[in-house]
């Protein structure tokens, strides 16, 4: 959420909540680590310095380069950490925007491990960035699609939209949001996905990720999932989990998921 600072309007030089940040990802212990959202990083932060903030080893970041946040006034961009030496990293396309991919060695393997972050408005403008992460995913690889895809999974509306709109109809002042909902709520993205062979990590339970306690209005709750990991035929599964509780209450507006896979 805007890079650890109260707002994308902050311009100073220490992210308000940059401890939370590192003893969140510190619970978690994970090998390798995406973040979303972490606006101005580049401005204020070398590779050397969150590699000492955080304790990874290695560190591969991007700006998304997106005109329509540059025309709201900002960019965002994304990083990704690990422990695990010898990690391929490039910067991919996705037409109106950039991801991460990341080639992985595991246990004398390679898994691609792509980390996304799609359009927050539009689900066409996010179908067609979909698309466009296709062309770099080769289907003999195994594979992981992972990050905020800003989209309800059609199974999803379907089990709780009711309260979706019940928590718009108590709180008047959430009304600019309601555009945005209604496109998330095609779930057309997570269709996609699926028809090109991938697995929804959370299929069973899909427990939600948005909003946290930094949320504006009390929800109680979450109440939507926006942020999931996919995988191919050629991964396995052995956990997946969503972070909550006090710690990841104010860290960020989404709860994390970790998952494990061989």
């Amino acid at each position: 959420m805007s890079g650890g600072f109260n707002s994308y309007g902050d311009e100073g030089r220490i992210p308000q909540r940059i401890d939370l940040l590192v003893g969140a990802l510190k619970v978690t212990k994970a090998d390798f680590v995406t973040l979303i959202d972490t606006f101005r990083w580049n401005d204020i932060f070398s590779d050397e310095q969150l590699k000492k903030l955080f304790g990874y080893e290695y560190i591969f970041r991007i700006i998304l380069e997106d005109d329509y946040l540059q025309k709201k006034g900002w960019d965002n961009g994304m990083v990704v950490m690990t422990h695990i030496a010898d990690v391929e990293f490039e910067k991919i396309s996705l037409g109106s925007r950039y991801a991460i991919k990341s080639v992985v060695p595991i246990e004398g393997k390679k898994i691609d491990i792509f980390s996304t972050y799609l359009n927050d408005k539009d689900e066409d403008i996010r179908l067609e960035q979909l698309n466009k992460l296709f062309t770099h995913i080769n289907k003999n690889n195994p594979s992981v699609l992972t990050g905020d895809f800003n989209s309800i999974d059609q199974g999803d509306w379907s089990k709780y939209g009711s309260e979706i709109l019940h928590m718009f109809a108590r709180f008047p002042s959430l009304k600019s949001m309601e555009k945005a909902l209604f496109q998330m709520e095609r779930g057309e993205v997570t269709a996609l996905i699926k028809q090109q062979g991938f697995v929804d990590a959370d299929d069973i339970k899909r427990r939600r990720t948005i909003p946290s306690r930094l949320f504006p209005v009390n929800t109680v709750k979450p109440l939507l999932r926006l942020d999931y990991a996919f995988y191919n035929n050629l991964v396995r599964l052995r956990e997946f989990k969503v972070l909550t509780g006090a710690l990841f209450d104010y860290t960020s507006d989404h709860y994390p998921i970790t998952f494990e896979l061989e």
